[in-house]
């Protein structure tokens, strides 16, 4: 019995195979961490307190801390019309034509568009 070494055409077929194993794998990891609506209303909450820590509120007021937008709390009047998107491996949450969030791997990250969404609050 020899040993005879692969064709050039065993190898490319391996290499297919195994690219499209970590492209699935890949896929099915981003399926499965997708980020909830619940999960993308949080972050965007915190980066409109830390960014706008006082805006509409007065900084003397004791209300101000708990509720930074002249004492009304933000998720109660804006984030119901927050519109959120599934799109399986990754989502987004905005309004209209304007994207404040999206989400992959379990992770959520803020555009910067946040801006307008505080700026309407």
């Amino acid at each position: 019995m020899t040993n005879t070494p692969p064709s050039t055409v065993d190898k490319k077929y391996l290499i297919v195979k195994c690219t499209i194993g970590v492209c699935l794998l890949i896929a099915i990891t981003a399926f499965l961490t997708n980020p909830d609506q619940a999960a993308h209303l949080k972050p965007l909450k915190e980066t409109i307190v830390l960014k706008y820590p006082y805006a509409g509120g007065d900084s003397r007021n004791a209300n101000a801390l708990r509720y930074p937008y002249g004492g009304r709390d933000i998720s109660v009047y804006s984030f119901p019309l927050l519109q959120y998107h599934n799109y399986g491996v990754f989502s987004t949450t905005g309004w209209s034509t304007k994207i404040y969030s999206y989400g992959y791997f379990g992770r959520i990250q803020t555009t910067d568009d946040i801006v307008e969404l505080a700026n309407q609050m």
